[in-house]
């Protein structure tokens, strides 16, 4: 092979070598694209535990609280089928502030929830944590904080088998009252609301007692192996009907005034 027809040859190959460097750079941006637009997927708009805040933010929540709680009776399928129910919160501080323990009872359902949080000195972040009395078992933390009177907290958590991340915003309306809300994500493209419940700063001495919930605040008969439930209540001629009692909440006494009612019309309906 002469020298011209090896320079050719050479000329040649840069030239193959270029055009697949060029491929491979591209596919390798497109690849990198791909990535990234799978990787931002992956979570649900404004998902992040880097939220930080104070080891004061929770103490305004200090004392009792009259709570109305609305929640939807199936979560994760579209429902916009809503329950509502009343709740007191007694909530007290520990360490100076940087854990907070409260407990949040349900009179007309029977159970009870109790929030234990702590902040972490270095993260500058709060973990919440919540048990149930129906299970007894600490679910998954949510991590974040507040900024002004605005927190928001997420997390990860199982619902029924299903993989879901969690959302808790909380905003302090005024001094007295407060609002919180508890959203699901189960495909990392949108949120579902599900839980939410307006506070009402209550007076202590009435709605706690050594720290807790007083369940004396509702004196609902309920009946025999039967929840206090409307479904329960509202039998006339087999089950009591509960008595409203002057320290029970306003939420509580709309919700008994409104079984009484159901219960009084069935009666007269019985009669006839």
């Amino acid at each position: 092979m002469s020298t011209r027809e090896l320079e050719i040859t050479v000329r040649k190959l840069k030239s193959i070598l270029a055009i697949v460097f060029s491929v491979f750079v591209v596919m390798a941006a497109e690849l990198a694209s791909s990535q990234t637009q799978k990787s931002r997927a992956s979570v649900p708009p404004g998902y992040t535990v880097t939220h930080t805040g104070g080891v004061h933010d929770f103490d305004y929540f200090q004392g009792g609280w009259t709570t109305r709680q609305r929640r939807l009776r199936s979560r994760g399928v579209g429902s916009n089928d809503w329950e509502e129910f009343p709740a007191n919160l007694c909530m007290a501080l520990y360490l100076d502030g940087m854990a907070t323990v409260d407990e949040l009872y349900f009179p007309t359902k029977g159970w009870s929830g109790l929030t234990v949080r702590t902040f972490d000195l270095t993260k500058r972040q709060w973990f919440i944590y919540w048990v149930s009395s129906a299970s007894g078992k600490m679910e998954p933390p949510v991590v974040g904080g507040f900024e002004g009177n605005h927190g928001e907290f997420y997390g990860e958590d199982n619902d029924n088998g299903r993989p879901v991340k969690v959302r808790f915003i909380w905003n302090k309306l005024d001094q007295d009252h407060a609002r919180w809300e508890q959203a699901f994500s189960y495909d990392n493209e949108k949120w579902e609301t599900n839980w939410t419940a307006d506070f009402t700063r209550a007076d202590t001495s009435r709605v706690c007692e050594a720290g807790r919930p007083k369940r004396s605040a509702y004196k609902a008969r309920c009946p025999e192996n039967c929840g206090c439930s409307p479904r329960c209540i509202a039998r006339p001629g087999r089950d009591k009907v509960p008595t409203i009692d002057d320290s029970i909440d306003s939420s509580a006494k709309h919700w008994q005034r409104t079984s009484l009612s159901r219960h009084e019309s069935l009666s007269r309906r019985s009669r006839l």
